[in-house]
């Protein structure tokens, strides 16, 4: 297997426990649920280049449109339940943003950008959790997250190190074994 499909399985693994920690303490609603589930195996195709990237290019800003959208309408459901504010619509705008980051992998910076929304994912888990079934989701997610970090920390290096101070024009040698 290629080091790029790795690394991105054990993104996707690690984002899948984090939806599964919150999906554990039933907070969660089906439909927001099953929305997510279906983009994240839609966005493993979405790739620069691609026509599905390139659908997603084209269709950037509405999906900025709808992620404002979905914003104020958090912002207005948390203010609306004052004086005791629920804050499951902010649980539900992490969701969101978790489906629209995998849609939208582009760089180093949407890869972490995906990696705090999962471990805000595994927080509201951790703060609605009440039972054990929260501790197989914790575990996975702690076990995938540390390969999934180790993976990317060394992505960084090799893109850093290799493909950008090691280009023809740089007037350096490529480093061999």
């Amino acid at each position: 297997m290629r080091f790029g499909v790795v690394h991105k399985l054990t993104s996707y693994l690690m984002v899948g426990s984090a939806v599964g920690t919150v999906a554990s303490t039933g907070a969660v609603s089906l439909p927001i649920l099953a929305l997510l589930g279906a983009v994240g195996p839609l966005s493993w195709f979405v790739e620069p280049g691609t026509a599905q990237g390139d659908l997603v290019m084209r269709a950037r800003a509405v999906l900025k449109f709808l992620a404002a959208s979905v914003l104020a309408w958090c912002l207005f459901e948390v203010a609306r339940s004052f004086p005791e504010p629920d804050l499951s619509p902010i649980l539900n705008l992490i969701l969101f943003l978790t489906g629209y980051k995998l849609l939208q992998r582009w760089s180093n910076r949407d890869d972490l950008q995906l990696y705090v929304a999962s471990f805000l994912l595994v927080l509201a888990g951790a703060w609605l959790a009440t039972g054990v079934s929260f501790v197989v989701g914790f575990a996975a997610f702690v076990i995938v997250s540390t390969w999934t970090l180790i993976l990317f920390h060394l992505r960084r290096e090799i893109e850093d190190n290799y493909l950008v101070k090691h280009l023809p024009e740089a007037g350096t040698e490529k480093v061999t074994s």
